[in-house]
């Protein structure tokens, strides 16, 4: 993680985390160890992989945070400025989404800013509501997982399934 972090632009820092912060801050130790031990009651993390890569280096990673006291949680994706607009925040959306549909979620959501068209992009083309905050300047996004009658893979989210990278 703290290579992948290295790797990391200051705008795609900025544009996941909704402000600077430091790298030394990202890496430090206590940081990476609430990013890397996951409680599994309320978090999901998974990571993809760089298969081309002998030591299997990080390239993305995703998050699923169920709330306290809700049957909702947030998500989070970042994705190596050297791997953006080949379709891995997509795929770990994909993979957010079914985990929270096989929990049992009522909804996923999260805030991004509006310049971050990217990630907006994403996860309208998931499905998620768009709610535009001008006076925060940020994007609510929402996907409602109670009302989605058919929770099952087509043959080609299968096929692209099989082709996406590690996940852990």
């Amino acid at each position: 993680m703290v290579d992948f972090h290295k790797r990391l632009s200051s705008e795609s820092v900025y544009t996941r985390f909704l402000s600077d912060i430091k790298y030394e801050d990202r890496v430090s130790h206590g940081r990476l160890i609430k990013v890397c031990h996951v409680d599994y009651d309320r978090d999901i993390a998974l990571v993809a992989l760089d298969q081309s890569s002998s030591t299997g280096k990080v390239v993305a990673a995703a998050r699923l945070t169920k709330y306290h006291g809700r049957n909702i949680a947030e998500f989070s994706l970042l994705v190596a400025d050297d791997y953006q607009a080949e379709g891995l925040g997509s795929k770990l959306l994909r993979e957010l989404i079914h985990h929270g549909e096989s929990e049992g979620l009522d909804a996923i959501e999260a805030i991004v800013k509006q310049t971050n068209r990217a990630m907006i992009h994403v996860a309208e083309r998931a499905g998620f509501e768009q709610l535009y905050d001008k006076e925060d300047g940020v994007v609510r996004q929402y996907l409602n997982l109670a009302d989605r009658k058919d929770v099952s893979m087509d043959i080609d989210d299968t096929k692209r399934r099989q082709s996406a990278p590690i996940f852990i």
